[in-house]
């Protein structure tokens, strides 16, 4: 920042804030918690050594944040040699993936003695915007008087902590206002641009998703079978857009507002290698719908009555790839990368370049191409809501930020663009969200830990863990949550036939973060392991548990809007029991997991603390003596290396000191890294540490044995 006229020497800390608010409380909120990266910067002229900052300061920022919904997200750096404010803002983007950045720079000067007293003046400046964005900026100084000459520039600080707040709180209101104007014109802008038809989105604020596999579902007219063979799991068996359109009230009386259609372009109609063709993936001509399900006719109504139920309609787009036999490959064979089928599902330039399955692979950089592609799916606009969109990860992210934004310039702002991204590693989920323009990503990572936990009987660690890499993205609620869907087994095959067991994993997918989305027959118990089984014929059984739970908590979830948009806080864990609050304004819903039972209850949400900041976490560590190799404690945790060993702390006099964010639960495992690279891990399932809010550092200790002897 370099305040010309006071001489300095910085400390700096990074926060991320779960904020405060002045007395009179902010004007303005924004309506879903978002995360915010703090970094602190104070200058004295005493010292080059970077410092900490008062802990009386930071606490205040805290709340005055928490206060307009905003959630902490910690950034350790130091300042030495980054003294201007664009450039520590540009450190700040690289090294947070959090939404907005606030920069609050501080230097404390020493001014005279008075009357026994000692003056300083405390110069700040605040910046604070989204990540890529001009910031909005303020600066103003504060006198400030000191009781002892011993105090220097961080009691200075401190002292001048009631009046900086009452400075920075309508800074933040201001801010927050322009971003209240911002949604107000995109929501104005979908208004005028979908009429009646389309609803306003925003990312936390999603309905419940339900997913219709369209020859699978119901048979409307049989008129337009073509050949079917109900028996052949391989063959069309008749569904279609009219039976879909009658089966409406069964859809919404579930209590499911969105409906998601597997695709309805014109398709293969023939079985390939032994596989069907019947779920509509391997698309013919995306221009035209598939006559058998009714074609542009059958499209029209069903949208039309999905609108007049204040309903909404997503369709599912592929744009990486086109059937075997379809005419643009004979009309275009430029358009295709021809780099063979992908045998390296590791290698990124064969995800992207190679054809998935042998699928001829769409060149989507070239400009012909993307054309088409965008082309055929601005015709479907008048009919839909939003697109599903395929195979993300097969297709370059750079087409999809740019695919994404036309669509929604073209759609209007309600429009939804959710993306399909097979992988388990929310690293790149969060990436690509922030990167590629989705409005939301389907979340592997969760489904993963949620079968794992209540089919596999694995520890309920794995959901904590889950959660807690939500830092790692700007906004979580615009994750989608899932127990199956059509490429995976069915849950109730997962969970070995257990209806108990399904009934509490949708008891925590319904009402954990994001937005739910459930495949068609998860209500009345349709099984199958593998591919084409999985995706077997609906059946109505309106008496079934499955669909009664479904409905009661999706009616939770419209009672509570705690379930939809709330922040999700870790308020006990130990062993196999872990408890979550979700909390909104007054509203709070506890969700404890112990041994795989879910129970849910109200509590009072002035009970409920959001931990904020980090607290230092002193590991002592329990292992056979490494001579010449280093032992390390190993995480998911960017402070615990990310799961790779090099990066990892390593061990020393049998302990390892680390800054984790309050409220987490880390997985963590002991590895040994010998000198050639190689590394040797503890055996057995993840170790859990629970980062509970307390004074003073948290004292943990790990076993290489396993259990830790007491």
């Amino acid at each position: 920042m370099v305040l010309i006229g006071i001489r300095a020497s910085l400390i700096a800390l990074s926060v991320v804030i779960a904020g405060c608010g002045p007395v009179s409380g902010p004007r303005i909120k924004l309506p879903a918690r978002q995360e915010i990266a703090v970094a602190m910067a104070l200058e004295t002229d005493e010292s080059a050594e970077v410092l900490d900052a008062p802990d009386a300061f930071r606490d205040r920022l805290h709340r005055l944040v928490a206060e307009r919904n905003f959630e902490p997200r910690p950034l350790d750096h130091r300042w030495d040699r980054v003294r201007l404010s664009k450039d520590r803002l540009a450190v700040m983007a690289q090294r947070s993936e959090a939404r907005y950045l606030l920069l609050v720079e501080a230097r404390a000067s020493f001014y005279a003695q008075l009357a026994g007293k000692f003056r300083w003046t405390v110069t700040l400046r605040a910046s604070l915007g989204r990540r890529g964005e001009e910031p909005l900026t303020t600066d103003f100084e504060l006198p400030v008087i000191l009781d002892f000459d011993h105090e220097r520039a961080r009691e200075a600080l401190a002292a001048s902590g009631a009046a900086a707040m009452q400075r920075l709180g309508p800074f933040l209101d201001r801010f927050l206002e322009r971003e209240q104007a911002v949604r107000d014109a995109a929501l104005s802008q979908a208004a005028d641009q979908g009429g009646q038809a389309r609803q306003a989105v925003v990312p936390g604020d999603y309905d419940a998703i339900y997913f219709v596999l369209i020859d699978r579902f119901a048979n409307g007219d049989r008129g337009n079978d073509g050949v079917v063979d109900a028996s052949d799991l391989r063959a069309f068996h008749g569904g279609d857009l009219d039976g879909v359109r009658a089966r409406l009230d069964w859809i919404q009386e579930l209590g499911f507002r969105t409906i998601w259609l597997s695709p309805i372009f014109a398709m293969r109609d023939v079985p390939f290698e032994g596989h069907g063709a019947f779920h509509g993936y391997w698309v013919n001509d995306p221009a035209a719908i598939e006559e058998r399900f009714g074609g542009r006719r059958a499209l029209a109504a069903l949208s039309e009555e999905v609108r007049r139920r204040r309903m909404r309609l997503y369709l599912d787009l592929v744009v990486n790839h086109v059937d075997w036999d379809a005419p643009v490959r004979a009309a275009h064979p430029g358009w295709f990368h021809r780099r063979g089928t992908i045998t390296d599902w590791n290698d990124p330039a064969q995800l992207t370049d190679g054809d998935v399955h042998g699928l001829p692979d769409l060149a989507q950089e070239e400009p012909d191409v993307y054309a088409w592609i965008v082309d055929s799916a601005k015709k479907v606009l008048p009919w839909t809501d939003g697109f599903r969109l395929d195979g993300v990860k097969h297709v370059p992210l750079p087409f999809w930020s740019r695919f994404n934004a036309e669509i929604a310039a073209s759609a209007g702002g309600a429009f939804g663009l959710v993306g399909e991204l097979l992988d388990g590693d929310p690293r790149v989920l969060a990436r690509a969200l922030r990167e590629g323009n989705f409005t939301a990503l389907f979340d592997f990572p969760l489904y993963y830990a949620m079968v794992d936990v209540f089919c596999k009987g694995r520890p309920a660690g794995r959901l904590a863990a889950a959660l807690a890499a939500d830092r790692r993205y700007d906004d979580p609620s615009r994750l989608v949550t899932f127990l199956d869907n059509h490429d995976h087994a069915r849950i109730l095959s997962s969970c070995d036939g257990n209806l108990d067991k399904v009934a509490h994993a949708l008891a925590f997918q319904l009402t954990a973060r994001g937005t739910p989305a459930l495949t068609y027959g998860t209500e009345v118990g349709l099984v199958g392991t593998h591919e084409p089984a999985n995706r077997g014929d609906m059946r109505f059984d309106a008496d079934h548990p499955l669909r009664a739970r479904i409905r009661e908590l999706l009616e939770l979830r419209r009672r509570h809007p705690a379930l939809v948009r709330g922040h999700t806080i870790v308020t006990a864990f130990e062993g196999d029991r872990l408890v979550t609050t979700r909390l909104l304004g007054d509203d709070a819903v506890e969700i404890a997991i112990e041994h795989g039972k879910v129970s849910i209850r109200p509590v009072p949400a002035a009970g409920v603390v959001v931990p904020s900041g980090t607290r230092r976490v002193e590991i002592t560590v329990d292992a056979p003596p490494v001579v010449g190799d280093s032992l390390r404690v190993i995480g998911a945790a960017p402070e615990l290396g990310e799961w790779d060993p090099a990066r990892a702390p390593e061990v020393h006099g049998g302990r390892v000191v680390v800054a984790l964010p309050v409220g987490a639960v880390e997985p963590l495992k002991l590895a040994i890294r010998r000198r050639d690279g190689h590394v040797t891990w503890q055996e057995g399932d993840d170790r859990y540490l629970f980062v509970a809010p307390g004074e003073g550092p948290l004292a943990a200790r790990f076993c290489w044995t396993g259990a830790c002897r007491q």
